[in-house]
């Protein structure tokens, strides 16, 4: 981007020169900007059209984006951050979130009759095609983690408020490992009960790349889930996790995996097991 062809020269153009430079991108002699350290701002992260990101906010610090988006009322609104210093995953478990991870949340207001137990089968699903986005060939762990090499790489979370109708507002939290971040992660991590590994799902400078890919896919994830596509979403994580037809011990239920119902249980030879 050239600041000099959108006419921004003089006083101006050193002033939006600095602050390019604040941020983070290179700004050449010519008003030319160029990279920006891989950040989720607003204007990187935008995936064009869809039910999802159009509403962006950025923070650079905060506590966790699932307290940030519960501030947020906009149906499919956005909060990103640079880090997280009370990250945390599913069941209440600490989400190691220093600088260079992607830490997103997303709002939905999905109204009655949506099947929102496959919500965190559609976030899995949504990383896992942003992680193709990125050259990495990434697989499902249920109920809601995403692996590389089968260690973890993503986790998803879905924080939901129900009504009379069913539920009404859901926050889905999603959290990235990269090649930044991975490391922190087996060092703080290593040797707890449940941890099997972290992996990064890709570099630090390909972040706002990932998470536009991520925003759109879970957009259209969003829109099937919403309109009678809940068996092609479940479906779809069936076929994507390879663990169908497949003995396995899950919450010490061990047997044969089934399917995946529309309530996000797991059938494992008859008996439904949930996520904790």
């Amino acid at each position: 981007m050239s600041l000099m062809r959108r006419g921004v020269i003089g006083a101006d153009g050193a002033r939006y020169a600095g602050l390019a430079r604040g941020l983070g991108y290179d700004v050449s002699g010519g008003m030319s900007i160029t990279g920006g350290g891989g950040e989720l701002y607003p204007w990187e992260i935008d995936p064009g059209s869809g039910p999802v990101g159009g509403r962006r906010a950025y923070v650079a610090s905060c506590a966790s984006t699932q307290e940030e988006a519960g501030l947020m009322e906009d149906d499919g609104g956005v909060v990103a951050a640079g880090r997280q210093d009370g990250g945390r995953g599913r069941s209440g478990g600490r989400w190691v979130s220093p600088r260079g991870g992607i830490y997103i949340s997303v709002v939905l207001r999905p109204g009655s009759g949506f099947e929102a137990g496959l919500l965190p089968a559609a976030a899995s699903l949504a990383v896992r095609a942003a992680a193709r986005a990125a050259g990495t060939a990434a697989g499902l762990r249920w109920p809601n983690d995403v692996t590389v090499g089968g260690r973890k790489a993503a986790g998803v979370m879905v924080d939901a408020e129900a009504g009379p109708g069913g539920v009404e507002r859901a926050v889905v939290g999603i959290g990235i490992n990269t090649d930044a971040t991975a490391a922190a992660a087996e060092g703080e991590l290593g040797g707890s009960a449940g941890f099997y590994g972290a992996a990064p799902l890709c570099g630090a400078g390909q972040r706002p790349a990932v998470a536009r890919a991520l925003l759109a896919e879970l957009g259209r994830l969003y829109v099937l889930l919403g309109s009678g596509g809940a068996g092609r979403v479940a479906g779809m994580w069936e076929a994507a996790s390879g663990i169908i037809g497949r003995r396995t011990i899950i919450r010490g239920a061990e047997g044969i995996a089934e399917r995946l119902e529309w309530d996000g249980a797991l059938v494992v030879d008859g008996r439904r097991i949930y996520a904790g």
